[in-house]
């Protein structure tokens, strides 16, 4: 009778090792899904960020640019912000001047000179002016430049 229960305690601890180990294989599996899951989340929002932005507008930039245009706007000016977000890293290639000496190069003379009195403010090669924020489009469409599709 003793060897009976020696047995019976023995296949019990060996059940329940078992379910211990599954338990733990279980455990392993749920985490490793969740970390794939996360990496997979992850990546789709990479993916889904990177083509929310403008395509690459370096192009436009240089053709608005080689068309004449000048942008006049101040650094503390909500709709010359606009205008400068829309075309994003390609900023760098338009021609632009900050109107307000306490911003960077701050030129306001400049700004005076060519009769500036509203932010943002452009002045296109054929000497048309517009004062207020533009599109793009708008952009394109007074200079001739082609837009990349995709850009707003």
């Amino acid at each position: 009778m003793k060897m009976t229960n020696k047995n019976e305690n023995y296949n019990k601890e060996k059940k329940n090792d078992k379910r211990m180990e599954n338990k733990d294989k279980k455990k392993a599996t749920v985490l490793k899904a969740a970390l794939a899951i996360m990496i997979l989340t992850l990546l789709a929002v990479s993916v889904i960020l990177s083509g929310c932005g403008n395509p690459n507008l370096d192009n436009f930039a240089k053709c608005v640019t080689k068309s004449g245009m000048t942008f006049y706007g101040a650094y503390w000016c909500p709709h010359c912000a606009n205008v400068k977000k829309a075309f994003g890293s390609s900023f760098q290639y338009i021609n632009y001047v900050e109107c307000d000496d306490n911003g960077p190069n701050g030129n306001s003379q400049k700004c005076q000179q060519a009769g500036v009195d509203a932010f943002p403010y452009f002045i296109f090669g054929d000497g048309m002016r517009h004062a207020g924020e533009l599109s793009l489009s708008l952009i394109a469409e007074k200079t001739g430049c082609e837009l990349p599709k995709g850009a707003k």
